[in-house]
């Protein structure tokens, strides 16, 4: 409009106006507008097209405000100055055309004014630079009517603009307020729907309450968690009608929150603690509850069910005490193969003179003494077994065996170890069936469980039964299992009282091998029976207490793939069923067990062992039960004596671990002076990598620290 102004008002000055000071006037105004109208367009364009302002600035707002206001300022009072000089082109003008000069000043003042209402103050500078200078004008015309009316009206319309170019800005300023506050509203009904779709997607149920503790709304869920579930909830219904509704156990309420601190604090809608509570309901559902302001005095009760966190939290709490298990028992390790050597040492020297002192004593009082300190020697010895046992199971090698010979093994032990009080029930029933396993850990899970349950009688008379049979395992029984491996164990209470606990894994329609230990002794309390595999807990008086015997079963039945299930009743006794997968047979098992060489042959034996009293206890032991022995406590020295005399030695036993020279090294030197000569390694820890070791080298045997020198002089007299 202003342009089409100027380009008109050019136009009827063009006769009457110089044109050097006519087109100036022109181009100054088109150039002003011109520039305005681009950056109008560019920010429009921008806008439309979602791009970036085409304005950059580093200024903040305030400082961007402020300059915007100057050249606002400015701009109105050049435009406005460029038609205010044009009152100096009225003298030549005809009347006619004086009016319509002051019509399009007055029009264009009253357009820009209202355009700059936002900014008073380059209002105020257009209408008194524009319309004014046409006020003074007809008023010093003299006393001329229509002078003096223009001129009036002219002062008039200027102040008019300006008044309403002040109240146009006061109206803007309050729609800009009302659009600020809109805009916050809607802000807040956008964060409140956030924060109600984030309730809808984190929990199950909640309800909306008002002030007055009534229901307003619930979602479908919300009465799932309620009992009578047939009776809905309807608007209206008090919160304590449904809290009396959400029924927690009592039982699995302990130590979370009892029925009367629930109720109470539901009830008191102590709201200011964002705490929630968590409770287990009657049907066996977890669930964590909280109650939270929802504003203008309302509120809104959250119920979100947890059961299968809190499974998934039992089961990674189980799995964290597995690790420690698994830790204590590399702990155990550690500590038992550096102890192994030394502390066996000192057993079989005390064993060694011991089987002494009950060859050659007289008296029945020395013989019984002497037969007790053998004894106490086994027991120690047995106890740092089950040491290297459970700490060593996962690291040995299987392979597939005979059962009965295993069977018979474990068997031939336990007769000796038998108490007078117990009678013992053998079943053997797995007719020549072969394991995949290590035999000596079969052996020594068999003794084990026998052990415990002759421990379990307390000197009491009783009966221990020990069985072994096939089985076809039936899919009821592998579900069993599997539910137990699924949740890592599993304790439950049987139909006649008693109470079992099984672990491990089996396939139905699979052939195992099941291992039965039954003792009618005391049992064993509920509270302890899914802990008496742990290592450091038995249930043995303290006088025999271990605590590693049924945790070595535990780790052989996982090693060896296999499962196992004790059930036991306090008073009517214990009993353990251990699962063996059965697999083929290869064609070198022997399935019967080694048959005994009756008697003994003088055997020159030469003992090499760096500990003298281990040295001199096999000396006594071996002469005593009819053999030459003869040792040197420096295995280089044993070396030179046997390269002397080649033909001298018919067995020669060597310590594993001495210092100069390892007993495999030694062996592989004396095989090298004389292949026929027999040798013998015994160790605190025979490992299967030390066995397959001396197997290479072609010794005939690794034994077991402490040795028995009855055994011993067994396997010398077999020596050929």
């Amino acid at each position: 409009i202003t342009s089409f102004a100027v380009i008109w008002t050019t136009w009827l000055m063009s006769s009457l106006v110089p044109l050097f000071i006519l087109i100036p006037w022109a181009v100054i105004h088109l150039a002003l507008v011109g520039f305005l109208l681009s950056r109008w367009f560019k920010r429009y364009r921008a806008r439309k097209l979602g791009l970036p302002s085409p304005v950059k600035s580093n200024r903040s707002i305030a400082e961007r405000a402020a300059i915007g206001k100057r050249r606002a300022v400015i701009s109105a009072l050049v435009s406005g100055l460029l038609w205010g000089a044009t009152v100096f082109f009225i003298p030549g003008l005809a009347p006619e055309y004086e009016a319509a000069m002051v019509i399009i000043v007055a029009a264009l003042a009253g357009g820009a004014t209202t355009t700059l209402s936002a900014i008073p103050m380059a209002a105020a500078v257009y209408a008194l630079s524009a319309i004014m200078p046409f006020s003074i004008y007809f008023l010093s015309q003299g006393t001329d009517p229509a002078s003096i009316t223009l001129g009036a009206l002219a002062a008039v319309m200027t102040f008019a603009m300006m008044w309403a170019s002040r109240s146009v800005h006061g109206t803007f300023l309050d729609d800009i307020a009302a659009r600020i506050e809109a805009t916050t509203t809607l802000e807040q009904l956008r964060a409140d729907r956030e924060d109600w779709l984030q309730v809808a997607q984190n929990t199950d149920a909640f309800a909306l309450f008002d002030g007055a503790k009534c229901l307003k709304f619930h979602n479908r869920a919300f009465v799932s968690f309620l009992s009578r579930r047939d009776a809905r909830p309807v608007a209206g219904a008090s919160l304590s009608e449904l809290v009396t509704r959400l029924v927690s156990s009592e039982e699995a309420a302990i130590g979370l929150v009892t029925r009367e601190e629930r109720e109470q604090r539901y009830l008191k809608l102590e709201v200011e603690s964002d705490e929630p509570m968590v409770e287990r309901l009657t049907d066996g559902r977890w669930v964590r509850s909280v109650i939270r302001h929802a504003g203008n005095n309302s509120f809104v009760w959250l119920i979100q069910d947890i059961t299968s966190e809190r499974s998934r939290e039992s089961t990674e709490i189980k799995l964290r005490a597995r690790l420690a298990e698994a830790k204590q028992l590399q702990t155990i390790g550690q500590f038992a193969g550096g102890v192994a050597h030394d502390f066996n040492n000192v057993l079989g020297a005390i064993m060694s003179f011991g089987s002494y002192i009950v060859q050659n004593a007289t008296a029945p009082d020395q013989q019984n003494a002497a037969t007790r300190i053998v004894g106490a020697c086994e027991r120690g010895a047995g106890m740092v077994q089950n040491i290297l046992q459970l700490a060593t199971a996962s690291r040995v090698d299987k392979e597939h065996f005979a059962f009965t010979r295993a069977f018979q093994q474990a068997v031939n032990l336990l007769l000796a170890r038998k108490p007078e009080h117990v009678t013992l029930d053998i079943e053997d029933a797995t007719n020549a069936a072969c394991v995949d396993a290590n035999e000596s850990q079969v052996v020594q899970l068999i003794l084990n469980l026998v052990v415990n349950g002759f421990a379990a009688l307390k000197r009491g008379a009783g009966r221990v039964a020990v069985r072994a049979s096939r089985v076809q395992v039936d899919t009821a029984t592998a579900t069993q299992f599997f539910d137990a491996a699924a949740g890592l164990d599993s304790f439950s209470e049987l139909p006649d009282g008693s109470h079992q606990f099984v672990f491990g894994m089996l396939l139905p329609d699979t052939s195992y091998i099941k291992i039965s230990v039954e003792d009618t002794g005391s049992g064993i309390e509920p509270i302890l029976l899914s802990r008496i595999f742990d290592p450091f807990v038995s249930t043995k008086e303290e006088r025999l207490r271990t605590g590693f015997g049924l945790a070595v079963v535990r780790s052989v039945v996982l090693v060896s793939e296999g499962a196992l299930c004790v059930r036991s009743a306090v008073g009517r006794g214990t009993t353990f069923e251990v699962y063996i997968a059965i697999v083929e047979a290869p064609a070198f098992v022997a399935t019967e067990p080694a048959v005994a060489v009756s008697g003994h042959v003088n055997r020159r034996v030469l003992i090499v062992d760096d500990d003298a009293d281990v040295a001199d206890g096999l000396v006594l032991a071996l002469k005593g039960l009819g053999h030459t022995p003869h040792t040197f406590y420096d295995p280089r020295e044993a070396l030179q004596a046997i390269a002397a005399q080649p033909q001298a030695w018919s067995v020669v036993l060597t310590d594993a671990a001495m210092p100069g020279m390892q007993g495999d090294e030694l062996a592989a030197e004396i095989r090298k002076i004389n292949p026929d000569t027999r040798v013998f390694l015994y160790t605190g820890r025979a490992t299967d990598e030390l066995r397959a070791a001396a197997a290479r080298i072609g010794v005939e045997g690794v034994l077991q620290k402490p040795i028995d020198p009855r055994a011993l002089a067994d396997i010398i007299g077999r020596a050929a």
